[in-house]
């Protein structure tokens, strides 16, 4: 039976990243992915990215093949089409990029680094013991088995790992019907693109309920467009394009399709146990996707990097347990974790609302530009007692919209504090997840 140090599975931009920084260092890594190597990076989304996840990340930007197209920031559109917020940021700003091309850019970066791929490869088991963990994968049409130190779970939200060790670590193996995203996209070649570099988020409750429909700039003549809508909601995302999405964009008339697919993603905050003994998860296996538009390409790499550090550590340690890994999620909570909090509360409000309560709270400004780009920054929606008062006159037809939304920036600053308090201790994580499951059962019940 082979050992490796470090076994990823998954060659997603998480798990690439993870790989790369651990092959860096000179440990024995391995990727398993389920894809053909020509297949990897594939993967339908909204190809967005910031720029600022690269410099971060200290990546190079997308250029070349890779890059779609450029996004100077997001403008959202109310359900009657009467109100636009234009919100630019460092956020929001970045790139649309070619999905395949981009991934096999990061694929790269792991195997020039000495780390070994196994494609077409899908694993069947996960057994953790205190010396190792053993991983059975099928190859070939063949059954073989491997053992390592650390095993990354990168495989994506159906999250492979996670599922087989759910029961072990106590936890559900998938995420709530009511948390998850099902999705529908075409990139599609037009007569004409879309006239600004912004991307376009349109909201509407009964086209796209829980979610929105998204259309994006995707190269010369050709954009990326499409919608999700919660899955709770039993709509087939596919139908609503079909019959109405189509009919609603002169953009779309006599449209070309060069590919279509659908997907599904999970909107939430991030997975409750991040380490466990020999075991971190990272990407959408850890639920790593921004609540709010859904993006989760870079907080994915950031995920990928921060694990694979930590398994490194691990080694220069010789310590693979909890105590050790448990730095992973301290660090990812502190970067990018306590905002998904913050912006999982902020989703929920948004979900509730009626479209007449959207186009009412956008008209008036009681929802305003500078909510929705301070939510995305911070996790925190701010209302002095001044904003407050000018708001409340606004919104003298729609108070129950208002106290909605004063509830929830309440919530939303309690549950960042409570993340800036988050465990440095795991025995200490269930007494802490206890406290924001209080939070969030209080903050839905008023809702």
């Amino acid at each position: 039976m082979v050992k490796w140090d470090v076994i990823v599975v998954g060659a997603g931009a998480a798990g690439c990243l993870a790989a790369e920084c651990t092959a860096r260092k000179g440990l024995k890594t391995l990727i398993i992915e389920r894809k053909p190597m020509e297949r990897i990076g594939q993967k339908t989304c909204g190809d967005a990215v910031g720029i600022h996840h690269f410099k971060r990340l200290n990546l190079d930007t997308p250029k070349g093949e890779e890059l779609a197209d450029i996004m100077e920031g997001i403008m959202v559109h109310s359900p009657d089409d009467q109100t636009v917020f234009k919100v630019a940021s460092e956020e929001y700003s970045g790139f649309v990029v070619d999905r395949r091309e981009f991934g096999q850019r990061l694929l790269r970066y792991a195997l020039d680094r000495g780390a070994e791929l196994y494609d077409s490869s899908n694993v069947r088991d996960v057994v953790v013991t205190d010396d190792a963990v053993k991983l059975k994968y099928r190859r070939n049409g063949k059954l073989e088995e491997v053992t390592t130190s650390v095993v990354i779970d990168a495989s994506g939200m159906n999250g492979i790992v996670r599922k087989k060790l759910a029961s072990l670590i106590g936890v559900s193996p998938t995420a709530h019907i009511s948390d998850l995203e099902i999705c529908y996209r075409e990139i599609v070649k037009v007569k004409e693109p879309i006239p600004d570099k912004f991307g376009h988020i349109y909201l509407n409750q009964e086209l796209s309920p829980g979610g929105y429909i998204w259309i994006f700039n995707h190269g010369e003549n050709v954009i990326n467009v499409g919608l999700g809508i919660q899955m709770s909601k039993k709509i087939n995302p596919k139908e609503i394009y079909d019959k109405f999405i189509i009919k609603k964009f002169d953009i779309l008339k006599n449209r070309e399709v060069i590919h279509g697919g659908g997907g599904v993603v999970a909107v939430r905050r991030p997975f409750e146990y991040l380490a466990w003994n020999r075991v971190m998860f990272a990407g959408d296996a850890a639920y790593t996707v921004n609540p709010i538009h859904g993006g989760g390409i870079g907080s994915s790499m950031l995920s990928g990097r921060l694990s694979g550090e930590t398994a490194v550590e691990a080694f220069e340690k010789e310590d693979f347990s909890i105590n050790t890994l448990w730095s992973y999620p301290i660090k990812y909570m502190k970067e990018y974790g306590s905002k998904q909090v913050g912006l999982d509360i902020f989703r929920l409000f948004l979900q509730t609302c009626t479209n007449d309560e959207l186009n009412h709270g956008m008209r008036q400004k009681l929802i305003k530009e500078e909510d929705v780009l301070r939510a995305s920054l911070t996790g925190e929606v701010k209302l002095n007692i001044t904003d407050k008062a000018t708001r409340v006159l606004r919104g003298l037809g729609h108070l129950k919209l208002l106290l909605k939304l004063g509830r929830t920036a309440k919530y939303m600053k309690e549950a960042k504090k409570l993340c800036a308090n988050f465990p440095k201790d795991p025995s200490r994580l269930h007494s802490w997840l206890s406290e924001l499951n209080k939070l969030y059962v209080e903050y839905k019940s008023n809702l």
